[in-house]
Parts: C-alpha cells; sequence; structure tokens
C-alpha cells in the first residue's frame, strides 16, 4: 500500500485515543467472532473479512500479534485501526506478545516502517505504534463467560480484578500479571506451573485451567499464540482453546486458520481456512482432521492424531 506519513501519523494517533478509553480488560457482549495470530498475511485478514463479513455487520475480539513475521505488518495494523476508529464497539484488539517494542523491533515490524519511511519519519512513527500498543488491552471478558487473551493466565492472578487493576499505559511489560497473560501457553505434560522455555512468563497445566475458571466463574478461556495445525485446538475438558488464524503461516507451514464464532447464547462454531491441497476435502472427511504436517504424520501415536500447539 502506498501509505503517506501524514495518514499513518493520523490513524495511529485516532487510534491510540480509542485504545485509551477502554479498560485493560474489556467486557463485551456477544455475538463475537474471535480471531487469533494475523502476523503481516494481509491477504488471509482480508480473505477472512470477505468470508465471514466485515464491521460493523460483524462483530470481532482479535487476541493480538498483528505484525512481525509476515510481508505486510502495516498493512494489518492500519486495517484494523481503520476500524477500530470508525466503528469501536464492532471490533475490539487485544495486545499481543508482538506489539511490545522489544519484539517487533526484532522480528520484521521495525524493518517495514524504515523500508516505507525516511529515517526520521520511521523513528516517529516507530515510536507512535509503540504508544498506542501500549495503550491495547490485555484481555476481554464475553458476557462474564469467555475470557480471552493471547496468551494465558498468570500464576498472580487471583481474579478478574487483577486485571482490571493493570494501568495503562503498560510499557513493553516484562513481569507480573501482563507479561504472563502475553506469553504464557498451556501445556499436556504438566498440572500445574512451570518456566516456560520462551524465556518468559510460564507454561500451566490442566489443573490450573480448571481453578481458573472455577475460581473466575469463566466456563472457557480462548487464547491465541501458537500456531496449531488445525487452526484451532482444544485442551482441559474443552475449557481451554487456542486459536490461530494466519494459515499457510509464512508460507511454511501447512497449517490450516481458524476463528471462533460466537453467538448471543454462547454457543461456539469454529470456522476453519483451509489451504488448498490434493485431496484435501477427503481427508478431511476421512480422518476427520483438517490438516498434517509430516512431522505429525511420522509422529502420531495410536492414542491421538492430534498435533501439540507449535510456539509462535
Amino acid at each position: 500500500m502506498n501509505y503517506k506519513f501524514n495518514e499513518i501519523k493520523a490513524i495511529v494517533a485516532a487510534a491510540k485515543k480509542v485504545f485509551e478509553s477502554e479498560s485493560t480488560l474489556l467486557e463485551v457482549r456477544a455475538p463475537m467472532i474471535i480471531c487469533g495470530d494475523i502476523h503481516g498475511q494481509f491477504n488471509d485478514l482480508i480473505n477472512m473479512f470477505l468470508l465471514l463479513g466485515r464491521p460493523p455487520t460483524e462483530r470481532y475480539l482479535f487476541l493480538g500479534d498483528y505484525v512481525d513475521r509476515g510481508a505486510m505488518s502495516l498493512e494489518c495494523i492500519i486495517l484494523l485501526m481503520c476500524y477500530k476508529i470508525q466503528y469501536p464497539n464492532s471490533i475490539y484488539l487485544l495486545r499481543g506478545n508482538h506489539e511490545c517494542a522489544r519484539v517487533c523491533l526484532r522480528y520484521g515490524f521495525g524493518d517495514e516502517i524504515t523500508n516505507f519511511f525516511n529515517h526520521d519519519q520511521a523513528t516517529f512513527l516507530w515510536e507512535l505504534f509503540q504508544r498506542a500498543f501500549n495503550q491495547l488491552p490485555i484481555a476481554g471478558l464475553i458476557d462474564g463467560k469467555i475470557l480471552c487473551m493471547h496468551g494465558g493466565v498468570s500464576p498472580v492472578m487471583e481474579t478478574l480484578d487483577d486485571i482490571k487493576a493493570q494501568k495503562k499505559p503498560l510499557k513493553n511489560p516484562f513481569r507480573g500479571i501482563v507479561n504472563d497473560m502475553l506469553w504464557a501457553d498451556p501445556d499436556t505434560s504438566i498440572s500445574f506451573w512451570r518456566t516456560s522455555a520462551r524465556g518468559s512468563g510460564f507454561v500451566f497445566g490442566d489443573k490450573v485451567i480448571s481453578e481458573t475458571c472455577r475460581r473466575c466463574n469463566i466456563d472457557l478461556i480462548v487464547r491465541a499464540h501458537q500456531l496449531v495445525v488445525d487452526g484451532f485446538w482444544v485442551f482441559a475438558d474443552r475449557q481451554l482453546m487456542t486459536i490461530f488464524s494466519a494459515p499457510a503461516y509464512c508460507n511454511i507451514y501447512k497449517n490450516c486458520g481458524a476463528a471462533l464464532k460466537v453467538d448471543s447464547n454462547l454457543h461456539c462454531q469454529l470456522v476453519a481456512f483451509v489451504p488448498n491441497g490434493p485431496k484435501v476435502k477427503e481427508m478431511i472427511v476421512e480422518r476427520n482432521h483438517l490438516w498434517e504436517t509430516i512431522e505429525t504424520a511420522k509422529n502420531a501415536s495410536a492414542e491421538s492424531e492430534k498435533p501439540l500447539p507449535r510456539p509462535c
């Protein structure tokens, strides 16, 4: 997109004002379409809006990681910010770990801005984007029953009030509830907590999930943050779901993308976007499974062929 400096400046500044008006914990009503990582895959974002409907006809909650990895991060975040400015009650954007300066400076977004603009303009816009990212909400609660975030839960989060108590702007968090909710991952091999191999946040098991749902009086945790080959993955007796919305991720993986449609009665319907391939329809019918990598096929156990999430 042939963006002009003043256009980007005006859009990001206006979006920042909208984000400032929102709580750290968004409390929103269904119906809602929940989407996971986008990672600069602009064409897939456009296709998703074309297939599912665009704001304000449909209402969306995005779980973060709009930038980095893909080649069109700027296009993705600017489109989403424009929708937010125009229809603030029809689209909600949560913060992902890639909407932090130390991450998106390293994984592509900083370079993309530099390639678009001269040094002084790029520096100004980079700082303006970071100030906007620092105002993004960290979690969303749909009708009091579905808790959404980018990464996962935190060992220091006792109640939802602990999220509300985090005051924005949240500048490049390194530890605590905000950092954990941006970085944490579920782990099928443990029951409780362990330090994450990512170098930030924690991993948590099924006992943590069930206890968090009981303590916070919620039915479901929806998060993103990890590539899953089917575009979705459920864990802990369906109390936690991972959603990943970037199909054929980075043009390397043969993964599906997915979105979760939640109606006004909190009934959930998964929608998957399946990359084209030989006999893909037959495979879905035969295996009741959307996609698999060669690695998954080789290592599939007799008990289950569902692949575990990959870090993202």
